[in-house]
């Protein structure tokens, strides 16, 4: 009997690391994604960028690598190896033949930024006329877990009303298997199963990622996605903020996100 296939995830330097350079170049001229980067790296990751981030020079290896502690030469490469693929580090070659690492000005400008202040919001700085829809932080709380739940009832195979939109992701992440005949109903697979016992915030990640891959296949910019996920993940939960400096392809993504329950 063949064995099932264990539902593999990545993480976001692991998603990061699968963009081409020139979309994560991009990305860095962000500052809230630079901070979004920055604060999921290991404490070691963190110190080395700390350390040259209000320099311009290029540094010694050795002298990074004295920056930690003796007999962690290993834990120092895996976190050199981790910043080169993030594009935030590059190599150099210095005078003599020595090697030397250099941050990336882009990276470095967007997390000075993030940290000092300055540059532009991601959204209008004006705030929005008071809304006398708006909601409260509890309402939201039960509105995100109805909408999720709502998802997750139709892998089971209730009447549950999703898109196609969300059907069609469901598919391409592998967790239903749509009907072949015309009407006919979408089934739950193993990955799915797999799927419902995994954590909401897990489920949730694992779902976006999907939806960053179909984004890209579509031939639309991940970049403009990305940076709105990352600047409303800083944003006050239950506060107003406007839509009218939004592109289409980030006001189509924030009316998916609601569908999700995540806005």
């Amino acid at each position: 009997m063949e064995a099932t296939q264990r539902l593999q995830s990545i993480d976001l330097h692991g998603f990061l690391q699968s963009l081409s350079a020139d979309t994560l170049d991009r990305l860095y001229a962000h500052p809230a994604a630079c901070i979004a980067v920055f604060r999921e790296l290991p404490c070691l990751d963190k110190h080395y960028i700390m350390r040259v981030l209000f320099s311009k020079q290029v540094v010694p290896e050795k002298l990074v690598l004295s920056w930690c502690k003796p007999g962690q030469k290993s834990s120092h490469e895996q976190a050199i190896e981790r910043l080169q693929k993030l594009r935030v580090w590059f190599s150099e070659e210095l005078a003599g033949g020595h090697k030397g690492l250099r941050l990336s000005d882009v990276f470095r400008q967007g997390l000075r930024t993030a940290i000092v202040g300055g540059g532009e919001a991601w959204s209008n700085p004006v705030p929005p006329a008071p809304d006398k829809h708006s909601r409260d932080v509890a309402f939201l709380d039960s509105y995100a877990k109805e909408r999720w739940e709502i998802i997750l009832h139709f892998l089971v195979g209730s009447n549950s009303d999703v898109s196609r939109k969300v059907m069609l992701l469901l598919g391409r992440a592998g967790l239903i298997a749509m009907g072949g005949e015309p009407g006919a109903a979408a089934a739950i697979t193993a990955s799915g199963f797999q799927f419902l016992l995994m954590d909401t915030t897990a489920q949730v990640w694992y779902f976006m990622l999907h939806y960053f891959k179909s984004t890209e296949e579509a031939g639309k910019d991940v970049v403009e996605v990305l940076t709105l996920l990352f600047g409303i993940s800083f944003s006050t939960l239950g506060k107003d903020y406007p839509t009218d400096s939004l592109s289409p392809i980030q006001m189509e993504f924030l009316q998916d996100m609601r569908e999700y329950g995540l806005v």
